[in-house]
Formats: structure tokens, sequence, C-alpha cells
């Protein structure tokens, strides 16, 4: 599974399972839609792309609501 990792100029970081549909999109693309979750701007510095071997590979699937996996 693709994850995100972002660094904002505030100097929060995240890390989340990418969205599929931004994995067609430039780094630029990226940065600039990307939204902070502690300052709430838009002033994304730095960003890499990798995969996670390890991740639930349903987490990129899911929607807000969906609630955790049941198996």
């Amino acid at each position: 599974m693709h994850h995100l990792w972002i660094k904002c100029g505030c100097g929060a970081e995240s890390d989340r399972p990418a969205p599929a549909d931004v994995m067609d999109l430039s780094r630029e693309d990226i940065l600039a839609r990307a939204r902070c979750g502690r300052c709430r701007s838009r002033n994304a510095v730095d960003m890499r792309r990798y995969w996670n071997p390890g991740a639930n590979a349903l987490d990129g699937a899911r929607e807000i609501g969906d609630g955790p996996a049941e198996w």
C-alpha cells in the first residue's frame, strides 16, 4: 500500500495511506493540495511517497464512517 509522508512549514508531519486519486499527480500538485492538521494551512514543504508492505490494504479504500474492518 502506498503512503504519503508530508511535512508542513509549521513543523507538523503526517504519514497517511495515499488515496488512489493522488498517485497520478505530480509532487507539486500534491504539495499544493495538502492541508495541515495542526495549523490548517496549505504550506506543505516536503513530501515522500513510499510503499508500506505491512499496511492493511483496505485502509486506502475505506470511506469516513465505514468503521474498522471485521475479519
